[in-house]
């Protein structure tokens, strides 16, 4: 738990956001497995709007951000970030066509492809770049990103 007036960090709430919406992703899987579609697809809607917001907050606000604060690296690791992002959504496409057409075998091949990328890429955020970010930045400058990215 986070103790009240400390500044967050930005690991502190990306990772949140993680796993907030892979409950919601987990929740609409069940639901479809259930063979209740239309809740699954509320669900998932839910999740789509979440992470594809979640990525766009990173590409606009948050990876400027660090990239100015390091010396703007050419292919530094923001950039693939932003790069996988755009594979991200397009699986969020392929998981979107299939639950909305309430195809189960569709739905389990997407997620499987897709949950092994996504891993992977919070992965490296998690374990890399938000840590990085955190040392990167001082104080006063996290504190206003993220109150950036939690208003956006």
């Amino acid at each position: 738990a986070r103790v009240s007036g400390t500044p967050r960090s930005v690991g502190e709430y990306l990772v949140w956001d993680h796993r907030r919406l892979e409950a919601l992703l987990a929740q609409s899987l069940k639901l479809a497995r259930a063979g209740l579609w239309p809740e699954a697809v509320l669900r998932f809607d839910e999740y789509d709007t979440g992470l594809r917001h979640h990525a766009d907050v990173e590409d606009v606000i948050l990876f400027p951000a660090y990239e100015e604060a390091s010396g703007n690296l050419p292919d530094g690791p923001a950039k693939l970030m932003m790069e996988e992002h755009h594979d991200v959504r397009l699986g969020l496409d392929r998981l979107l066509r299939a639950v909305r057409g309430n195809e189960m075998g569709e739905l389990q091949d997407a997620f499987g492809e897709f949950a092994d990328e996504l891993e992977g890429h919070h992965a490296k955020e998690e374990e890399i770049l938000f840590p990085s970010i955190d040392t990167t930045l001082d104080q006063q400058q996290l504190r206003a990103l993220v109150e950036k990215m939690l208003l956006a």
